[in-house]
């Protein structure tokens, strides 16, 4: 199991959340790099874990076969096992945390967690509730992608002891993005394919979980709803249904939510104080909003 994390943490991943909170590091008035020194990098690791730890247990939940265009723990070691791996990147996050930072960060890395968990429950339930709520999706967004965004930025400039104010703009820029960073990840969900996304294309949908792209599709033209529920069980079905919520508009009215949550980011971006920053994070936020994987 050691030598399978080893691998596993190993693959290349775009580092968006760690990178975030060296670059929330430097709200502070000080260097980040000699006022923390090592400790901001471990918090920085502890971050990253945390992702990879609900990346892991993501996979068993959703039956992912793929992961960064390899097979899942899951799919190579069993679902038991690879929860247990999951369980113990938590631990290891959380050692990192209890020795690297001050109680309220430590704090503020606990109630993500448990936001985190509670955006899995939450999906698990829209399944069987209403699978078209764009409340319910936002909401669910929030918890499991957006958050931690925030999260990172935040962590960041606490321990670098930047301004209140200074921290609560970095909270506002991390959420927008994240929220943007999700739906273009959903967007892309359907319109991209499995090399590029290094996991099943169209996942969601074949799953029964309705993303933004399918919600907006539905609410303009309600027989798309007829093509998605119960979800696309074959190749024919799923690319009928794909056509369907891009005619109807789902993915151009999604794409414009990612605008426009990324133009909030980049409002409270321009207010931060450090002209470093504020280049630099409105820098990721137009890459994030324009990728395409």
């Amino acid at each position: 199991m050691g030598e399978a994390l080893a691998r596993y943490v190993g693959r290349p991943g775009k580092m968006l959340r760690p990178g975030l909170l060296l670059v929330g590091a430097w709200a502070g008035k000080a260097d980040p790099y000699v006022q923390a020194g090592e400790r901001i990098i471990q918090i920085a690791a502890a971050i990253e874990t945390l992702h990879l730890a609900t990346l892991v247990h993501d996979d068993v939940i959703d039956d992912a076969d793929l992961r960064r265009g390899e097979p899942s723990l899951h799919a190579l070691y069993g679902r038991k096992q690879a929860v247990l791996m999951g369980d113990y990147l938590l631990s290891r996050c959380f050692t990192m945390i209890a020795t690297g930072t001050d109680r309220e960060n430590a704090l503020r890395l606990a109630t993500a967690t448990g936001h985190l968990v509670r955006g899995e429950i939450n999906q698990m339930f829209e399944a069987g509730g209403d699978a078209f709520s764009r409340r319910a999706y936002l909401r669910r967004i929030a918890g499991k992608t957006a958050m931690l965004f925030g999260l990172s930025l935040v962590t960041g400039a606490a321990e670098t002891k930047a301004k209140p104010h200074e921290i609560a703009l970095l909270a506002r820029a991390g959420y927008s993005m994240g929220m943007a960073f999700q739906v273009i990840d959903d967007i892309l969900d359907l319109t991209s394919h499995a090399d590029a996304l290094g996991k099943p294309a169209a996942s969601d949908l074949s799953a029964g979980l309705y993303t933004l792209p399918v919600i907006e599709a539905v609410e303009r033209d309600d027989s798309v709803r007829a093509l998605v529920l119960p979800p696309p069980a074959d190749p024919v079905s799923l690319e009928k249904a794909l056509r369907a919520i891009d005619a109807a508009g789902g993915i151009a009215h999604a794409r414009r939510a990612a605008h426009a949550y990324t133009a909030r980011a980049r409002r409270a971006i321009g207010r931060l104080a450090n002209p470093r920053q504020r280049e630099v994070l409105a820098i990721v936020a137009d890459l994030l909003l324009g990728r395409d994987y």
